[in-house]
């Protein structure tokens, strides 16, 4: 969560935003995923609404609960708009047959 001079790292600061959003809305954050080496995909804005460690394989793994929104940042003063979520592209990982 940590480095060893106590900054937080990526991880920590996504459980830190999930943990404090109870005070207030959920942070709204751009998640890709990595489909092979060097490519990536954009799969929209999501909330961050809740995060956890757990045990997997003798170690810690940081889990994230995320709920998909209708909005995107369209510039970088974060202007948002609404989208309307109409398909779904699936990855290896999700096969839908």
């Amino acid at each position: 969560m940590t480095t060893p001079s106590g900054k937080l790292m990526q991880n920590g600061k996504f459980y830190e935003a999930a943990k404090n959003h109870e005070n207030g809305k959920p942070e709204l954050i751009k998640v890709y995923e990595k489909i092979k080496d060097g490519i990536w995909i954009y799969n929209g804005i999501f909330e961050l609404l809740d995060s956890w460690l757990e045990k997997s394989g003798g170690r810690k793994v940081f889990k994230f609960k995320l709920n998909i929104t209708d909005v995107a940042v369209i510039s970088p003063e974060k202007e948002i708009k609404n989208l309307e979520h109409n398909r779904i592209i699936p990855t290896s990982g999700n096969d839908t047959e």
